[in-house]
């Protein structure tokens, strides 16, 4: 069943996630997604909360200590800004990026960063509004299809291996490998 919202505890169960991994969350805000993820990981494995607004990472940094979370590192980026991250070339197993692509009109500068940073083989996940369905509609930001973000990304490297299921008649899933 399809529902308006995004369910971030049924999202990181079909990610396939394994306890050790190390996961980026680009714009992470107050960490729906990254404390599911890091929960996911357990204690060896490793969250990179990432994103440009230092109150929602203050926000997040808070809810953590207070849930007893500690494999969640707090990250300032400017994601349009390759390098911007300071992770490592081919550092992490998976970048996921949910519902941040819509506010940039540097999609391909952000998933660069993204492509950067996994592993090879690794995974690079999309999340995203549905142009005729967002909630505000074209005044959202820089909306795309699934078609035209798959494109995007293949232009810059990545290999498109299926689409996620959202669970939200608003949104869009898609898995990239590197």
């Amino acid at each position: 069943m399809e529902s308006s919202f995004l369910n971030p505890s049924r999202i990181v169960e079909s990610l396939h996630l394994e306890e050790g991994m190390k996961v980026a969350e680009f714009g992470s805000g107050t960490g729906m997604f990254s404390l599911a993820i890091a929960e996911k990981l357990g204690a060896e494995g490793k969250v990179y909360a990432l994103d440009v607004q230092k109150e929602t990472l203050e926000a997040l940094r808070a809810k953590a200590r207070a849930e007893g979370v500690f494999n969640i590192e707090i990250v300032w980026a400017d994601l349009e800004r390759e390098g911007s991250t300071k992770i490592p070339d081919e550092a992490l197993d998976m970048v996921f990026l949910p519902n941040v692509l819509f506010q940039s009109q540097k999609k391909a500068e952000i998933l660069k960063e993204a492509h950067r940073i996994t592993k090879p083989g690794g995974t690079v996940v999309v999340i995203d509004w549905l142009p005729k369905k967002a909630i505000f509609g074209a005044s959202m930001g820089w909306l795309e299809t699934p078609e035209k973000m798959q494109g995007i990304a293949e232009g810059i490297g990545l290999t498109f291996v299926d689409v996620l299921q959202t669970g939200s008649a608003y949104h869009y899933g898609l898995l990239f490998r590197k």
